[in-house]
């Protein structure tokens, strides 16, 4: 009895419609009791009504028809039963959600017909139970709920779908690890010969360090015969449209000129490294003595101080893989060798109250660099911040906007709270769910709410 018990019995806070497959699962169709022997078993369901009803008559019955029975006795309208269990994140967790709907359309069904089964697996799927199931998806999901094929505009069976659902998952994730496991060899090999992108000091000892071109001053403590000299480089990228544009800039803080070069394709860091060369066309086109270049880039600090000769000294390679933008980097290597560099790293993250003369021309090229775009550029990447922060927002479990906002910051994703706030105020889900508390259930957390 004990274990009967602990076998169908309902725990706190399950839903009854939960408690009732979970039964289902247990095999309580298999189990046949008379009126006294069902009553033996003590409150399973924690429901005054339902347990009435449970061996309520003489004859021997299964424990899955007196179960149904009994519900159907305690909430006689489908309608009585509020399930709104929100999102789910797992297919299993989806396929269990479809269940407990069919679990629904067997409670309220014929239970006197023998020839209906009360097999929740058995039940078709219909295109309203459907319909709360794609609705109760994460975005991420859309395509394997896509895949369910209507004959003669009938559904198939419950286990058919699952089954389906099942296959696309396990195909899926095939690809997806596969997908994976190429990124991680590749980002393997990427790490094995790109140098690390932040900080002075790069990982090699000192008898190593080979000093390509010298450390300059501050702008603010060069002397002002040298100031004439200094240039102000930077470099960015963004996504417009469908492709990956990027932007160079140099920043002539004497002359307050800037000059820039675009192009397709690269990554901010190819950006701010191409901007070396106008810079240092400009010190050649002038015949400068010197050239002192200001960058808030640690990588193109770092290149010119002494990764160029070390790369030189190994063939341009790094454990031997080709170095990153090779090319690029041999270019501007054969040019400093002719020219006096000096190289000094803006730090770009100084409060605005305390910002010098060198932040201020910093913050020109910076404002330089960066990319214009249509409006109608602007209204897509706005509907593609809308998109990531509601896969955030279902994923997370519709929680609140500060803890959806650190949900997605934690996974490395920036939101603004404005979007944020903007798809939770258009959730059908969390608008559903708030309507539901203010409805106050019969039913809600394994109590009657009188």
């Amino acid at each position: 009895m004990r274990d009967m018990r602990k076998d169908f019995g309902h725990r706190p806070g399950e839903h009854v419609v939960t408690w009732l497959l979970r039964c289902w699962d247990n095999r309580a169709s298999s189990l046949e009791l008379e009126g006294k022997e069902a009553k033996q078993l003590g409150s399973l369901s924690r429901e005054g009504g339902i347990d009435k009803a449970i061996g309520k008559g003489a004859q021997a019955l299964s424990l899955w028809r007196q179960l149904l029975s009994g519900m159907k006795e305690r909430y006689p309208f489908k309608e009585d039963v509020i399930y709104h269990p929100g999102k789910w994140t797992t297919m299993e967790r989806g396929i269990q959600y479809l269940r407990e709907l069919a679990m629904l359309e067997v409670i309220y069904g014929d239970l006197d017909n023998e020839q209906l089964s009360k097999d929740p697996d058995e039940v078709r799927c219909t295109r309203p139970t459907w319909r709360k199931l794609v609705r109760s998806a994460p975005s991420s999901y859309a395509n394997s709920l896509a895949i369910l094929t209507w004959k003669d505009g009938e559904g198939p069976m419950v286990d058919e779908a699952a089954s389906q659902l099942r296959q696309k998952e396990e195909s899926s994730s095939s690809s997806l690890i596969s997908a994976v496991e190429k990124l991680v060899q590749r980002l393997e090999e990427d790490r094995s010969y790109f140098p690390p992108p932040e900080g002075k000091h790069f990982g090699i000892s000192p008898e190593e360090e080979v000093t390509c071109t010298e450390e300059a001053p501050l702008y603010n403590k060069l002397p002002e015969n040298e100031k004439q000299y200094a240039l102000f480089t930077d470099g960015s990228c963004r996504i417009v449209g469908k492709l990956r544009r990027w932007k160079a800039a140099v920043w002539r803080p004497i002359q307050q000129v800037v000059e820039t070069a675009e192009g397709e394709g690269e990554s901010s860091q190819f950006a701010e490294v191409k901007a070396i060369q106008p810079a240092l066309d400009i010190a050649d086109r002038e015949k400068w003595p010197v050239l002192c270049l200001c960058t808030d880039s640690w990588m193109v600090a770092n290149a010119l101080w002494g990764w160029l000769q070390q790369w030189k000294q190994s063939n341009w390679q790094r454990r031997g893989k080709p170095i990153w933008a090779a090319a690029l980097w041999q270019g501007i290597a054969a040019r400093v060798e002719n020219l006096v560099v000096k190289v000094h790293h803006v730090d770009a993250h100084g409060p605005k109250s305390r910002a010098t003369e060198e932040h201020q021309n910093n913050q020109q090229v910076d404002q330089a660099a960066k990319i214009e775009v249509a409006q109608v550029d602007l209204d897509w990447q706005h509907k593609g911040e809308l998109f990531i922060a509601q896969w955030a927002h279902d994923t997370s479990g519709h929680q609140g906007r500060d803890a959806t906002y650190r949900w997605a910051h934690d996974r490395g994703v920036d939101l603004t709270m404005d979007t944020i706030a903007q798809v939770i105020r258009e959730c059908e889900t969390c608008a559903a769910i708030k309507q539901a508390k203010r409805l106050k259930p019969l039913w809600y957390g394994g109590r009657r709410l009188k």
